[in-house]
């Protein structure tokens, strides 16, 4: 008998509902609840699921048709039977080609899912149409390896994992098959040799002009397709050192790709991630559950149903629909944000006789927002100070003040600092204006969303830890936006993100690089009685006032989405702070939509402080 993947049963176990007027549900029932939500986006005109508020694109589509196979295996139903169909006649023409390599792989794991379950040769036949051409993207330069795109101008990780996944496959599919497997094997040896699986192990994004490691971001899904690859070339080789490979890379990435609470987190979080990175993590934990029933490894079960729970009680509205952010809040719905979590709420599937996980807490500083008021040296990184390591230093001179931003408010129970430098301790609190005031911080438990390190005496600091648990929120009702869920136009860096202009804190800012469609969108939680608005732009803390925001609207919607009402209209400002009186009126989303950055004509970059809203 053929073997299926991604083989699952639908057990009994108890769980964490929507709110308390909905009964517990099984893991299989949530799948299966979010697998309906889904297909709100799908269209039977293309086959295609439709472009949603974070955009869904081509290659997301071949996910999202990935996910509900897996969800119907898993869940052994057949509902959704009819979607395979639509979809693969209404596009089957292009033999599901493009200008990228990467997104036709997509399709063809689609087609190699959709055999699995269905046995119909057509979609096996059609997988291997795609790899043929797929083999035409491959050259000798940088020693081998598959390009991103025809156009031949990057070669990344992503796109020649896909390879490496489809041909052991099809391999395995195809009885007495020599060629794909070859294929298999000339593709690991090339990527294992790259160089893009870095000291970490973790995978960069790609090579770079000299044919190494481009330090590009780690994706999570450059660290899960890998697994799904190295485990089938095991199953056709009996090779242990691709187990070996694999399971390195998915401990690097459990425990270091999260958050505190040990929930996976893509590194362009809390921001929109684009039509792209809203996707990638449901294919991590796809991977991973892969990978865990060829090694059946306690941590990640553990981490998957961790994962599983927490994107359905934090990150899910009263529709089923779920966000981007699966530790939470639920910031918004579309295709890939669905089908990215539906990949995590399949891989639960199949656990749902194994008990629960025990609370994760980890060093809250792992993705913690760095900034420092003064460097020992040009080329110095903050990023020993949270890298997990204390061996690593940092030069520390005197009267430098290191912030770390923890993103969300926490319970703080302890602080470590590994350093030879002599400081001062602090902690950021609310204060009644709506804004926050520093306070000595002397080891006792404290709610806080953010440490400040001063230096008063010169020396090396090697790490700075803290830990503690999520709290909510303290409530002020002055400045209603304070520390509320924020969408944004990309950041200049992850220190600069749109929550850092609702922090209440007057040192630290949101910077967007963006020249188009340049916002800023804060959610108030509920209806709230609005009649003023404060900015605080770049002269508000001393950058130059040439790069005040110089022409801008606030807008108000009831959803969010739609239907954005302009209340303010301003032209050619050129002050630090801008005051903006309006008659009151209820609104929930309100939005700061950027026409023009700034006056001077260098640095071109919008940066806000503070965005409050009374």
């Amino acid at each position: 008998m053929r073997r299926l993947l991604f083989l699952g049963i639908l057990f009994v176990g108890t769980t964490i509902g929507f709110g308390t007027a909905q009964a517990q549900e099984t893991y299989g029932e949530r799948a299966s609840l979010a697998a309906e939500a889904l297909q709100g986006w799908y269209s039977q005109a293309t086959g295609q699921w439709d472009r949603g508020i974070g955009g869904t694109n081509w290659w997301n589509s071949a996910n999202a048709l990935t996910a509900l196979i897996d969800m119907m295996r898993a869940t052994e139903t057949d509902e959704y039977l009819d979607v395979i169909v639509t979809t693969f006649e209404r596009n089957q023409s292009t033999n599901f080609l493009n200008n990228f390599y990467d997104d036709a792989q997509w399709w063809a794991l689609a087609w190699v899912d959709a055999y699995d379950l269905t046995g119909d040769e057509h979609y096996l036949e059609m997988a291997r149409t795609i790899f043929e051409d797929i083999t035409g993207g491959w050259d000798e330069v940088c020693g081998g390896g598959v390009w991103w795109t025809r156009d031949r101008d990057y070669k990344n990780a992503i796109t020649n994992e896909l390879f490496l996944l489809l041909a052991v496959r099809l391999h395995l599919r195809t009885p007495e098959d020599t060629e794909y497997l070859d294929w298999a094997q000339r593709e690991w040896d090339w990527f294992q040799s790259s160089g893009m699986i870095n000291a970490l192990n973790l995978v960069n994004d790609g090579l770079d002009a000299n044919c190494e490691n481009n330090s590009g971001q780690t994706w999570t899904y450059n660290q899960g397709v890998i697994l799904a690859g190295l485990v089938d070339l095991y199953r056709a080789t009996e090779d242990e050192a691709l187990l070996e490979q694999a399971t390195a890379i998915a401990d690097a990435a459990t425990a270091r790709l999260i958050t505190p609470e040990g929930i996976l987190r893509e590194p362009c979080e809390p921001s929109s991630c684009g039509a792209d990175g809203t996707q990638f993590k449901g294919i991590f934990m796809r991977h991973l559950a892969y990978l865990h029933a060829e090694t059946e490894t306690d941590a990640y079960g553990d981490f998957i149903l961790r994962n599983a729970n927490s994107i359905w009680a934090n990150n899910r509205n009263e529709d089923n629909q779920l966000g981007l952010m699966w530790a939470g809040p639920f910031d918004a719905a579309d295709a890939s944000r669905q089908s990215s979590a539906l990949d995590a709420l399949n891989a639960a599937v199949p656990l749902e006789e194994l008990p629960e996980p025990e609370a994760y807490q980890g060093n809250l500083t792992y993705h913690a927002a760095v900034s420092v008021s003064d460097f020992c040296a040009e080329g110095d990184t903050l990023d020993v100070l949270t890298d997990g390591d204390a061996e690593t230093k940092w030069c520390a001179s005197e009267g430098a003040e290191i912030t770390l931003e923890l993103g969300s408010y926490y319970s703080v129970e302890r602080v470590v600092v590994s350093a030879d430098a002599d400081y001062a301790l602090e902690y950021a609190t609310p204060n009644e204006m709506g804004t926050s005031d520093w306070v000595s911080y002397d080891d006792e438990s404290v709610v806080t969303n953010a440490l400040r390190v001063t230096v008063d005496k010169a020396g090396e600091i090697g790490e700075i830890e803290i830990y503690g648990a999520t709290t909510e929120q303290p409530v002020n009702e002055a400045n209603l936006a304070l520390n509320r869920p924020t969408l944004g136009s990309s950041a200049c860096s992850p220190s600069e993100l749109p929550a850092q202009a609702v922090d209440g804190r007057a040192d630290t800012k949101w910077c967007s690089g963006a020249s188009t469609n340049i916002y800023l969108q804060v959610d108030l939680g509920e209806e709230q009685e609005v009649s003023r608005f404060i900015v605080r732009h770049a002269g508000s803390h001393g950058e130059n006032s040439l790069w005040n925001t110089r022409d801008f609207e606030i807008q108000y919607s009831s959803d969010g989405r739609n239907d954005w009402t302009t209340i303010v209209e301003i032209e050619g400002n050129t002050e630090n702070v801008t005051i903006h009186d309006i008659e009151p009126m209820p609104m929930r989303y309100v939005r700061l939509l950027v026409l023009n950055p700034q006056t001077a004509p260098d640095s071109r970059a919008t940066r806000i402080y503070e965005f409050e809203v009374y």
